[in-house]
């Protein structure tokens, strides 16, 4: 038996009145509009998950939709719960049935109707989120692919702009990209959201090209290697640099390649040197839009270590020097894109600390390089096409903790995002903007 409820809603949607859709049509100088149909997409994932006492419901929204329809099935029959909607989330007060189905509409009519086809019985999950291939030619076609569980809303946004909607739990799209493109997987559902990158490299042609020879010395000359120009760095021991496949190397005045090692990334600007361990430090940006911090026996080429970074680090390595009850400690920082920097321990490359930068110096991706005041902690950083900012890091004091960053000056932010907690001995750092100021 229905409940009141139920047979007044029904009376409604039997009476429900819709616009006529019209589209213009020139004829001459006249213009005459015919009637036509605009139909509503159907939403593509309803998904249910059930509680202690309800069923929770939640679909992919229709960006044409003003409102939604909302039914059960029960004792045989489809009973309305709700007429008109502006949510894509529901709670069904009952357990009478698990069977439920959902309608988009708006003022020109509704979409076909769609069944819950996505059963929620944990938490989020993206399995995997990948490319049937890293690198590809020009043109050539290539799958994304993805399987994300209890999952209620997915799309698929590229660094070309496009997004693609509408999407199941377990899919693929195929691509022809023309270009570099970053994909980031975006789902959600029941409060909850993740998301999860890659790319794709497309490979142009490149052609060797042999040169004269000079009188200069030219110790990379005609040697195969696809150099990236800004990164090279002459040391007494050689001459060291990056290629774009993803390479890093030290080769000696002669021409000797003394050490090559293949990496996870690209190097892309100079490695910073540590004369004191006789390493070199520098960054690494990943196809999979994460980076890397690593350090190299410049002897012998051996990778000491690399901390993974949470986005793509193009700037240089900074050797940055605090004191800390009064001992000068050195710590190796890195900035990735995103505008996070990460102190490391000098000896062990241990990431000690992340501290995000104010928003304020985030406006732009961090790309530049970033110039270090030798034997201090400060360095100087550009923040917008014509503005600079200089900064340091010092240890808290407890006298100048607060408890917002409203009751702080302007010129200290304490914006810590994490620390390791194993470092009990290591003191606790903040972040002190010391001047912005406008280049002309």
């Amino acid at each position: 038996m229905l409940s009141l409820t139920s047979i007044n809603n029904l009376a409604l949607a039997n009476t429900e009145q819709f616009e006529q859709a019209y589209a213009p049509v020139m004829v001459g100088n006249i213009t005459t509009f015919i009637p036509i149909e605009i139909k509503v997409p159907q939403t593509v994932l309803v998904s249910l998950k059930k509680s202690n006492s309800s069923y929770l419901l939640e679909w992919s929204p229709v960006s044409s939709a003003d409102y939604y329809k909302v039914e059960q099935f029960v004792d045989g029959k489809w009973q309305s719960l709700a007429l008109q909607l502006n949510s894509n989330k529901f709670t069904v007060s009952n357990l009478l049935s698990s069977e439920f189905r959902v309608t988009a509409c708006n003022r020109y009519g509704c979409s076909e109707t769609q069944k819950n086809n996505h059963l929620v019985d944990g938490g989020l999950t993206i399995e995997h989120f990948k490319v049937s291939s890293d690198i590809v030619r020009k043109g050539e076609a290539v799958t994304l692919s993805w399987s994300v569980k209890n999952v209620s809303q997915i799309r698929v946004e590229s660094s070309d702009g496009k997004i693609y909607r509408d999407l199941q739990p377990n899919g693929r799209l195929q691509i022809r990209p023309e270009k570099f493109t970053s994909f980031n997987l975006v789902t959600s559902g029941f409060q909850q959201s993740k998301s999860m990158k890659t790319a794709i490299v497309v490979e142009q042609e490149r052609k060797e090209i042999e040169t004269p020879y000079t009188g200069y010395l030219e110790p990379l000359r005609n040697k195969g290697f696809d150099v990236i120009s800004r990164t090279l760095l002459e040391l007494p021991q050689g001459l060291v640099f990056s290629t774009h496949d993803e390479e890093l190397g030290l080769v000696n005045k002669s021409g000797d390649v003394l050490w090559l090692i293949k990496l996870e990334g690209i190097v892309a600007n100079r490695v910073t040197y540590n004369q004191d361990k006789n390493w070199i430090n520098f960054s690494v940006s990943k196809l999979d839009n994460t980076g890397q911090s690593c350090a190299v026996d410049i002897a012998t080429g051996h990778i000491e270590k690399c901390n993974d970074l949470q986005s793509p680090a193009i700037a240089s390595p900074l050797l940055l020097k605090t004191v800390e009850n009064g001992v000068a400690v050195t710590r190796v920082a890195n900035i990735d894109m995103e505008g996070k920097l990460y102190l490391a321990n000098v000896d062990t490359m241990r990431i000690e600390q992340t501290i995000s930068l104010p928003p304020e110096l985030k406006a732009q991706k961090i790309t530049s390089n970033i110039a270090v005041i030798d034997g201090t902690s400060q360095f100087v950083m550009r923040v917008t096409d014509s503005k600079y900012a200089a900064l340091s890091v010092t240890p808290v004091e407890d006298s100048t903790m607060c408890n917002s960053l409203s009751s702080c000056g302007d010129s200290l932010m304490k914006v810590f995002s994490s620390s390791n907690e194993e470092d009990n001995q290591s003191e606790k750092l903040e972040l002190k903007i010391d001047w912005i100021k406008e280049h002309k």
